[in-house]
Formats: structure tokens, sequence, C-alpha cells
């Protein structure tokens, strides 16, 4: 029996693509880990269809974004569980080092599960009964990819035979979104799962991470030259765990204070400083900076796995702050800083001895040698030095 059943007419073919995958994953992991990701592709197309939101030409990452930045509050874990089989049909399709095994194959048939009965939940009548793993059942893998094949080939022609126009009542539009928060509710990420997206997010920015093997805490891991590694748990004096440390090879860089999800962490900067406060001094590897007062690493991060949103970036999943100035306020960063990145802006001169410098500095342009025009110099000077915006305008050949 198939955890994946129903009885509406217009889903059978999807529910089909799933079972193939999972009948797969004994006999062939790699084979069933590439069909969950047509799976999941195929459904988020139809979900895309059914809630009108549009563009077919996008690939699967820009629709579970275009899904995310909508108003209709898809739940957050049926977000992650079609990102995670995206990303491992990728490494089965493209990675000929990536070893797919049992274990992963099942993971993933647990999260095809998820966003299935979320799906049924949402746009049909059905009950959807409890997950069952599936037993390891023999199978010809030339029979199955046939029958794959002819599946995708029949939703192909079920999706460029169907009605293009949809036309949702407000009712049902509503219906929907209240389902999706009841779901987010009852289904909230856990902390592995927000700790897999802040991991891939650091990849993203060139670091090496993995939560489960590279663990000060459980694994003993620590800095190696030549690597720049995220090392998670990150084991302090007073028995406290960063979340995150962040190193260049042996150079201590940063802290990264992990959140929940569904928590906003713009002003949530307290913690994480004072990790940094408590980093002892060691042989093994180096602090970057000793001007930072009671501050030993000087990059600090506060994530929850989100995306950026420019327009509420309030709501955004990655905010930083820099210890080597702290009168300046923590801010909302697109993606985590890469490793060069960070050392670029440890051999900048410090904001606060730049801005002194440019005040100190006494040598005016050459227009300037009107009193007026020194103290106007001097004013946005001052006002840089400040933090403010300086504005300058001309008229005629006077400069204010």
């Amino acid at each position: 029996m198939s955890n994946f059943e129903t009885s509406q007419k217009d889903y059978q073919e999807y529910a089909k693509l799933a079972s193939s995958a999972e009948s797969l994953i004994y006999s062939d992991p790699r084979s069933s880990l590439t069909v969950f990701g047509t799976f999941g592709e195929q459904l988020t197309k139809e979900i895309m269809h059914l809630d009108d939101l549009g563009d077919w030409e996008l690939n699967q990452k820009q629709r579970i974004e275009k899904m995310a930045y909508s108003k209709n509050e898809y739940p957050p874990t049926v977000l992650n569980a079609l990102n995670l089989i995206r990303l491992r049909r990728n490494k089965a399709t493209h990675d000929d080092h990536f070893i797919a095994t049992k274990k992963i194959a099942l993971e993933i048939d647990q999260s095809a599960y998820l966003v299935w009965k979320w799906f049924l939940e949402v746009y049909s009548l059905d009950k959807v009964a409890d997950y069952v793993e599936p037993q390891d059942q023999k199978a010809l893998i030339k029979t199955q990819e046939d029958k794959i094949k002819a599946l995708e080939e029949k939703i192909k022609q079920l999706q460029q035979n169907r009605v293009q126009e949809v036309i949702i009542s407000p009712e049902e539009r509503e219906r929907r979104r209240q389902i999706n928060v009841q779901f987010a509710k009852k289904h909230e990420l856990t902390e592995a799962e927000t700790r897999q997206l802040i991991d891939q997010q650091l990849r993203d920015a060139g670091w090496e991470v993995d939560s489960q093997k590279l663990n000060n805490w459980t694994q003993k891991t620590e800095p190696q030259k030549g690597h720049n590694m995220a090392i998670a748990e990150w084991v302090l004096p007073n028995g406290q765990r960063a979340d995150y440390a962040l190193f260049k090879g042996l150079e201590f860089y940063g802290i990264v204070e992990a959140k929940k999800w569904d928590q906003d962490i713009v002003g949530q900067m307290a913690q994480p400083k004072e990790y940094s406060k408590e980093v002892p001094f060691r042989s093994d590897y180096r602090l970057v900076s000793n001007e930072m007062g009671d501050y030993k690493v000087p990059f600090i991060y506060t994530a929850n796995g989100r995306p950026y949103l420019k327009q509420y970036q309030e709501k955004s999943g990655i905010w930083f702050w820099d210890a080597r100035n702290h009168k300046e306020s923590a801010y909302a960063l697109e993606e985590f800083h890469k490793p060069e990145d960070l050392s670029l802006k440890l051999s900048a001169k410090n904001k606060e001895e730049a801005n002194q410098d440019l005040v100190d500095d006494q040598d005016f342009p050459d227009f300037a040698h009107r009193e007026y025009q020194i103290a106007a110099i001097q004013a946005m000077e001052n006002a840089i030095k400040d933090g403010k915006k300086a504005y300058s305008a001309c008229h005629g050949n006077r400069y204010w």
C-alpha cells in the first residue's frame, strides 16, 4: 500500500508518480530521489495553477520562492519539504560523488508525503491516512522506469489540455489561506529543519558546514588550516554553546545565533554578543582583533532560515552586527558574507577611525578658499562622522 492515494481523478497521476518513486527506495534510491524531484516539480506547477500564481517558465527554486513571497501563507514546512526534495533530486541527478542511500530516500519519502497530505487537505476532500514506512519490495527497475515515463507524459498532456483560466472566488481563496495557517501551526519547522536551512545559507556563501558532522559539542570538531568552516555548537567556557562559530583557517571570524523560523530576529543580538565576550584566548586558534573592548570575535549574526525580504527587512532571516563599530546598529543581509568578504572587512580601516580621519584632514579642494566653503565642507564631514546623510548644492560658483 502506497502513502500516496487519492480519490480525486485530477490528482491520481501525481499519486502514481510519487508511488513509483516510493517503490524504488530500496532497489534504486538514486532513481527514487530523481522521481520524487519530478513529483515535487509537477505538483508545484499544479499548485501555482490552482492558486493562479502564473508564470510556468520559472525553475523549481523560483517557484518555491514565489510561493513563499505570495500572500497565501503556505506552510513553511511544506515549502521546506519541496526545497529539500529539489536539492536531493539535483544531487542525485548531477553529482557523481553523491551517495544516494536508502535512509536519504526514506527521508525524502516522508517529505513528499507531508507535501501530499497538505495538498489534499487544501485542494480536495480526501482524508489522508497516517504515514507508513514502505517495506523493501523487489521490483524490476526497467518496468518502473517505463511506467514513470508514461506517467510523466500523461501528466504533461493533462496539464496542456486543461482549462487555462482559473477563477477563484474570494471565499475559496480565504478558505485555502486559513487551511494554510492551521496546517503551519500543526506542522512547525523543527529546530533540526531550521538548522538545515541555515546550513544551506552558509554553504551558499562558501562555508564548510554540516550541523551534524562538523559539530564541536558532539564531534569535537576544531578549525583547520586551509578550511573555511562554520562549526556548529561551539562550546564556551561557561558551558553555553554558540550555534555556529565561523573560522577562516585558524582565525575566529564570527558567531551565528540560530533562532526558530517563526521568530523575528530583528533586535535579537544580545545572546551572540555575550558569546563574543565569552570566547577565550587559546593557542589552537587566533583572535583577529584586540580593539573591540570586551568583544573577542568581530562579526555577529542571527539567523532563522528565512529568505531576505527587501520590502519587509524586519522579517528577513539574516541580521548582522560588527563589534568593531559598536555604535552602529545591526542590519539585515541578503545572504551571509563570504569568508573572503570578511577578510576584506578586517583589512579595511575601522569606520570610526576613517570618519575621524576625514574630519581631521585639513586638505581642502582647490575651489574651497573662502571661509563659507570650508565651513560647508567641514559640516558635511561632521555629518558623515555622525552617521547622517550629507548633501551638497551648487548655486552659481558657490557650494553650500
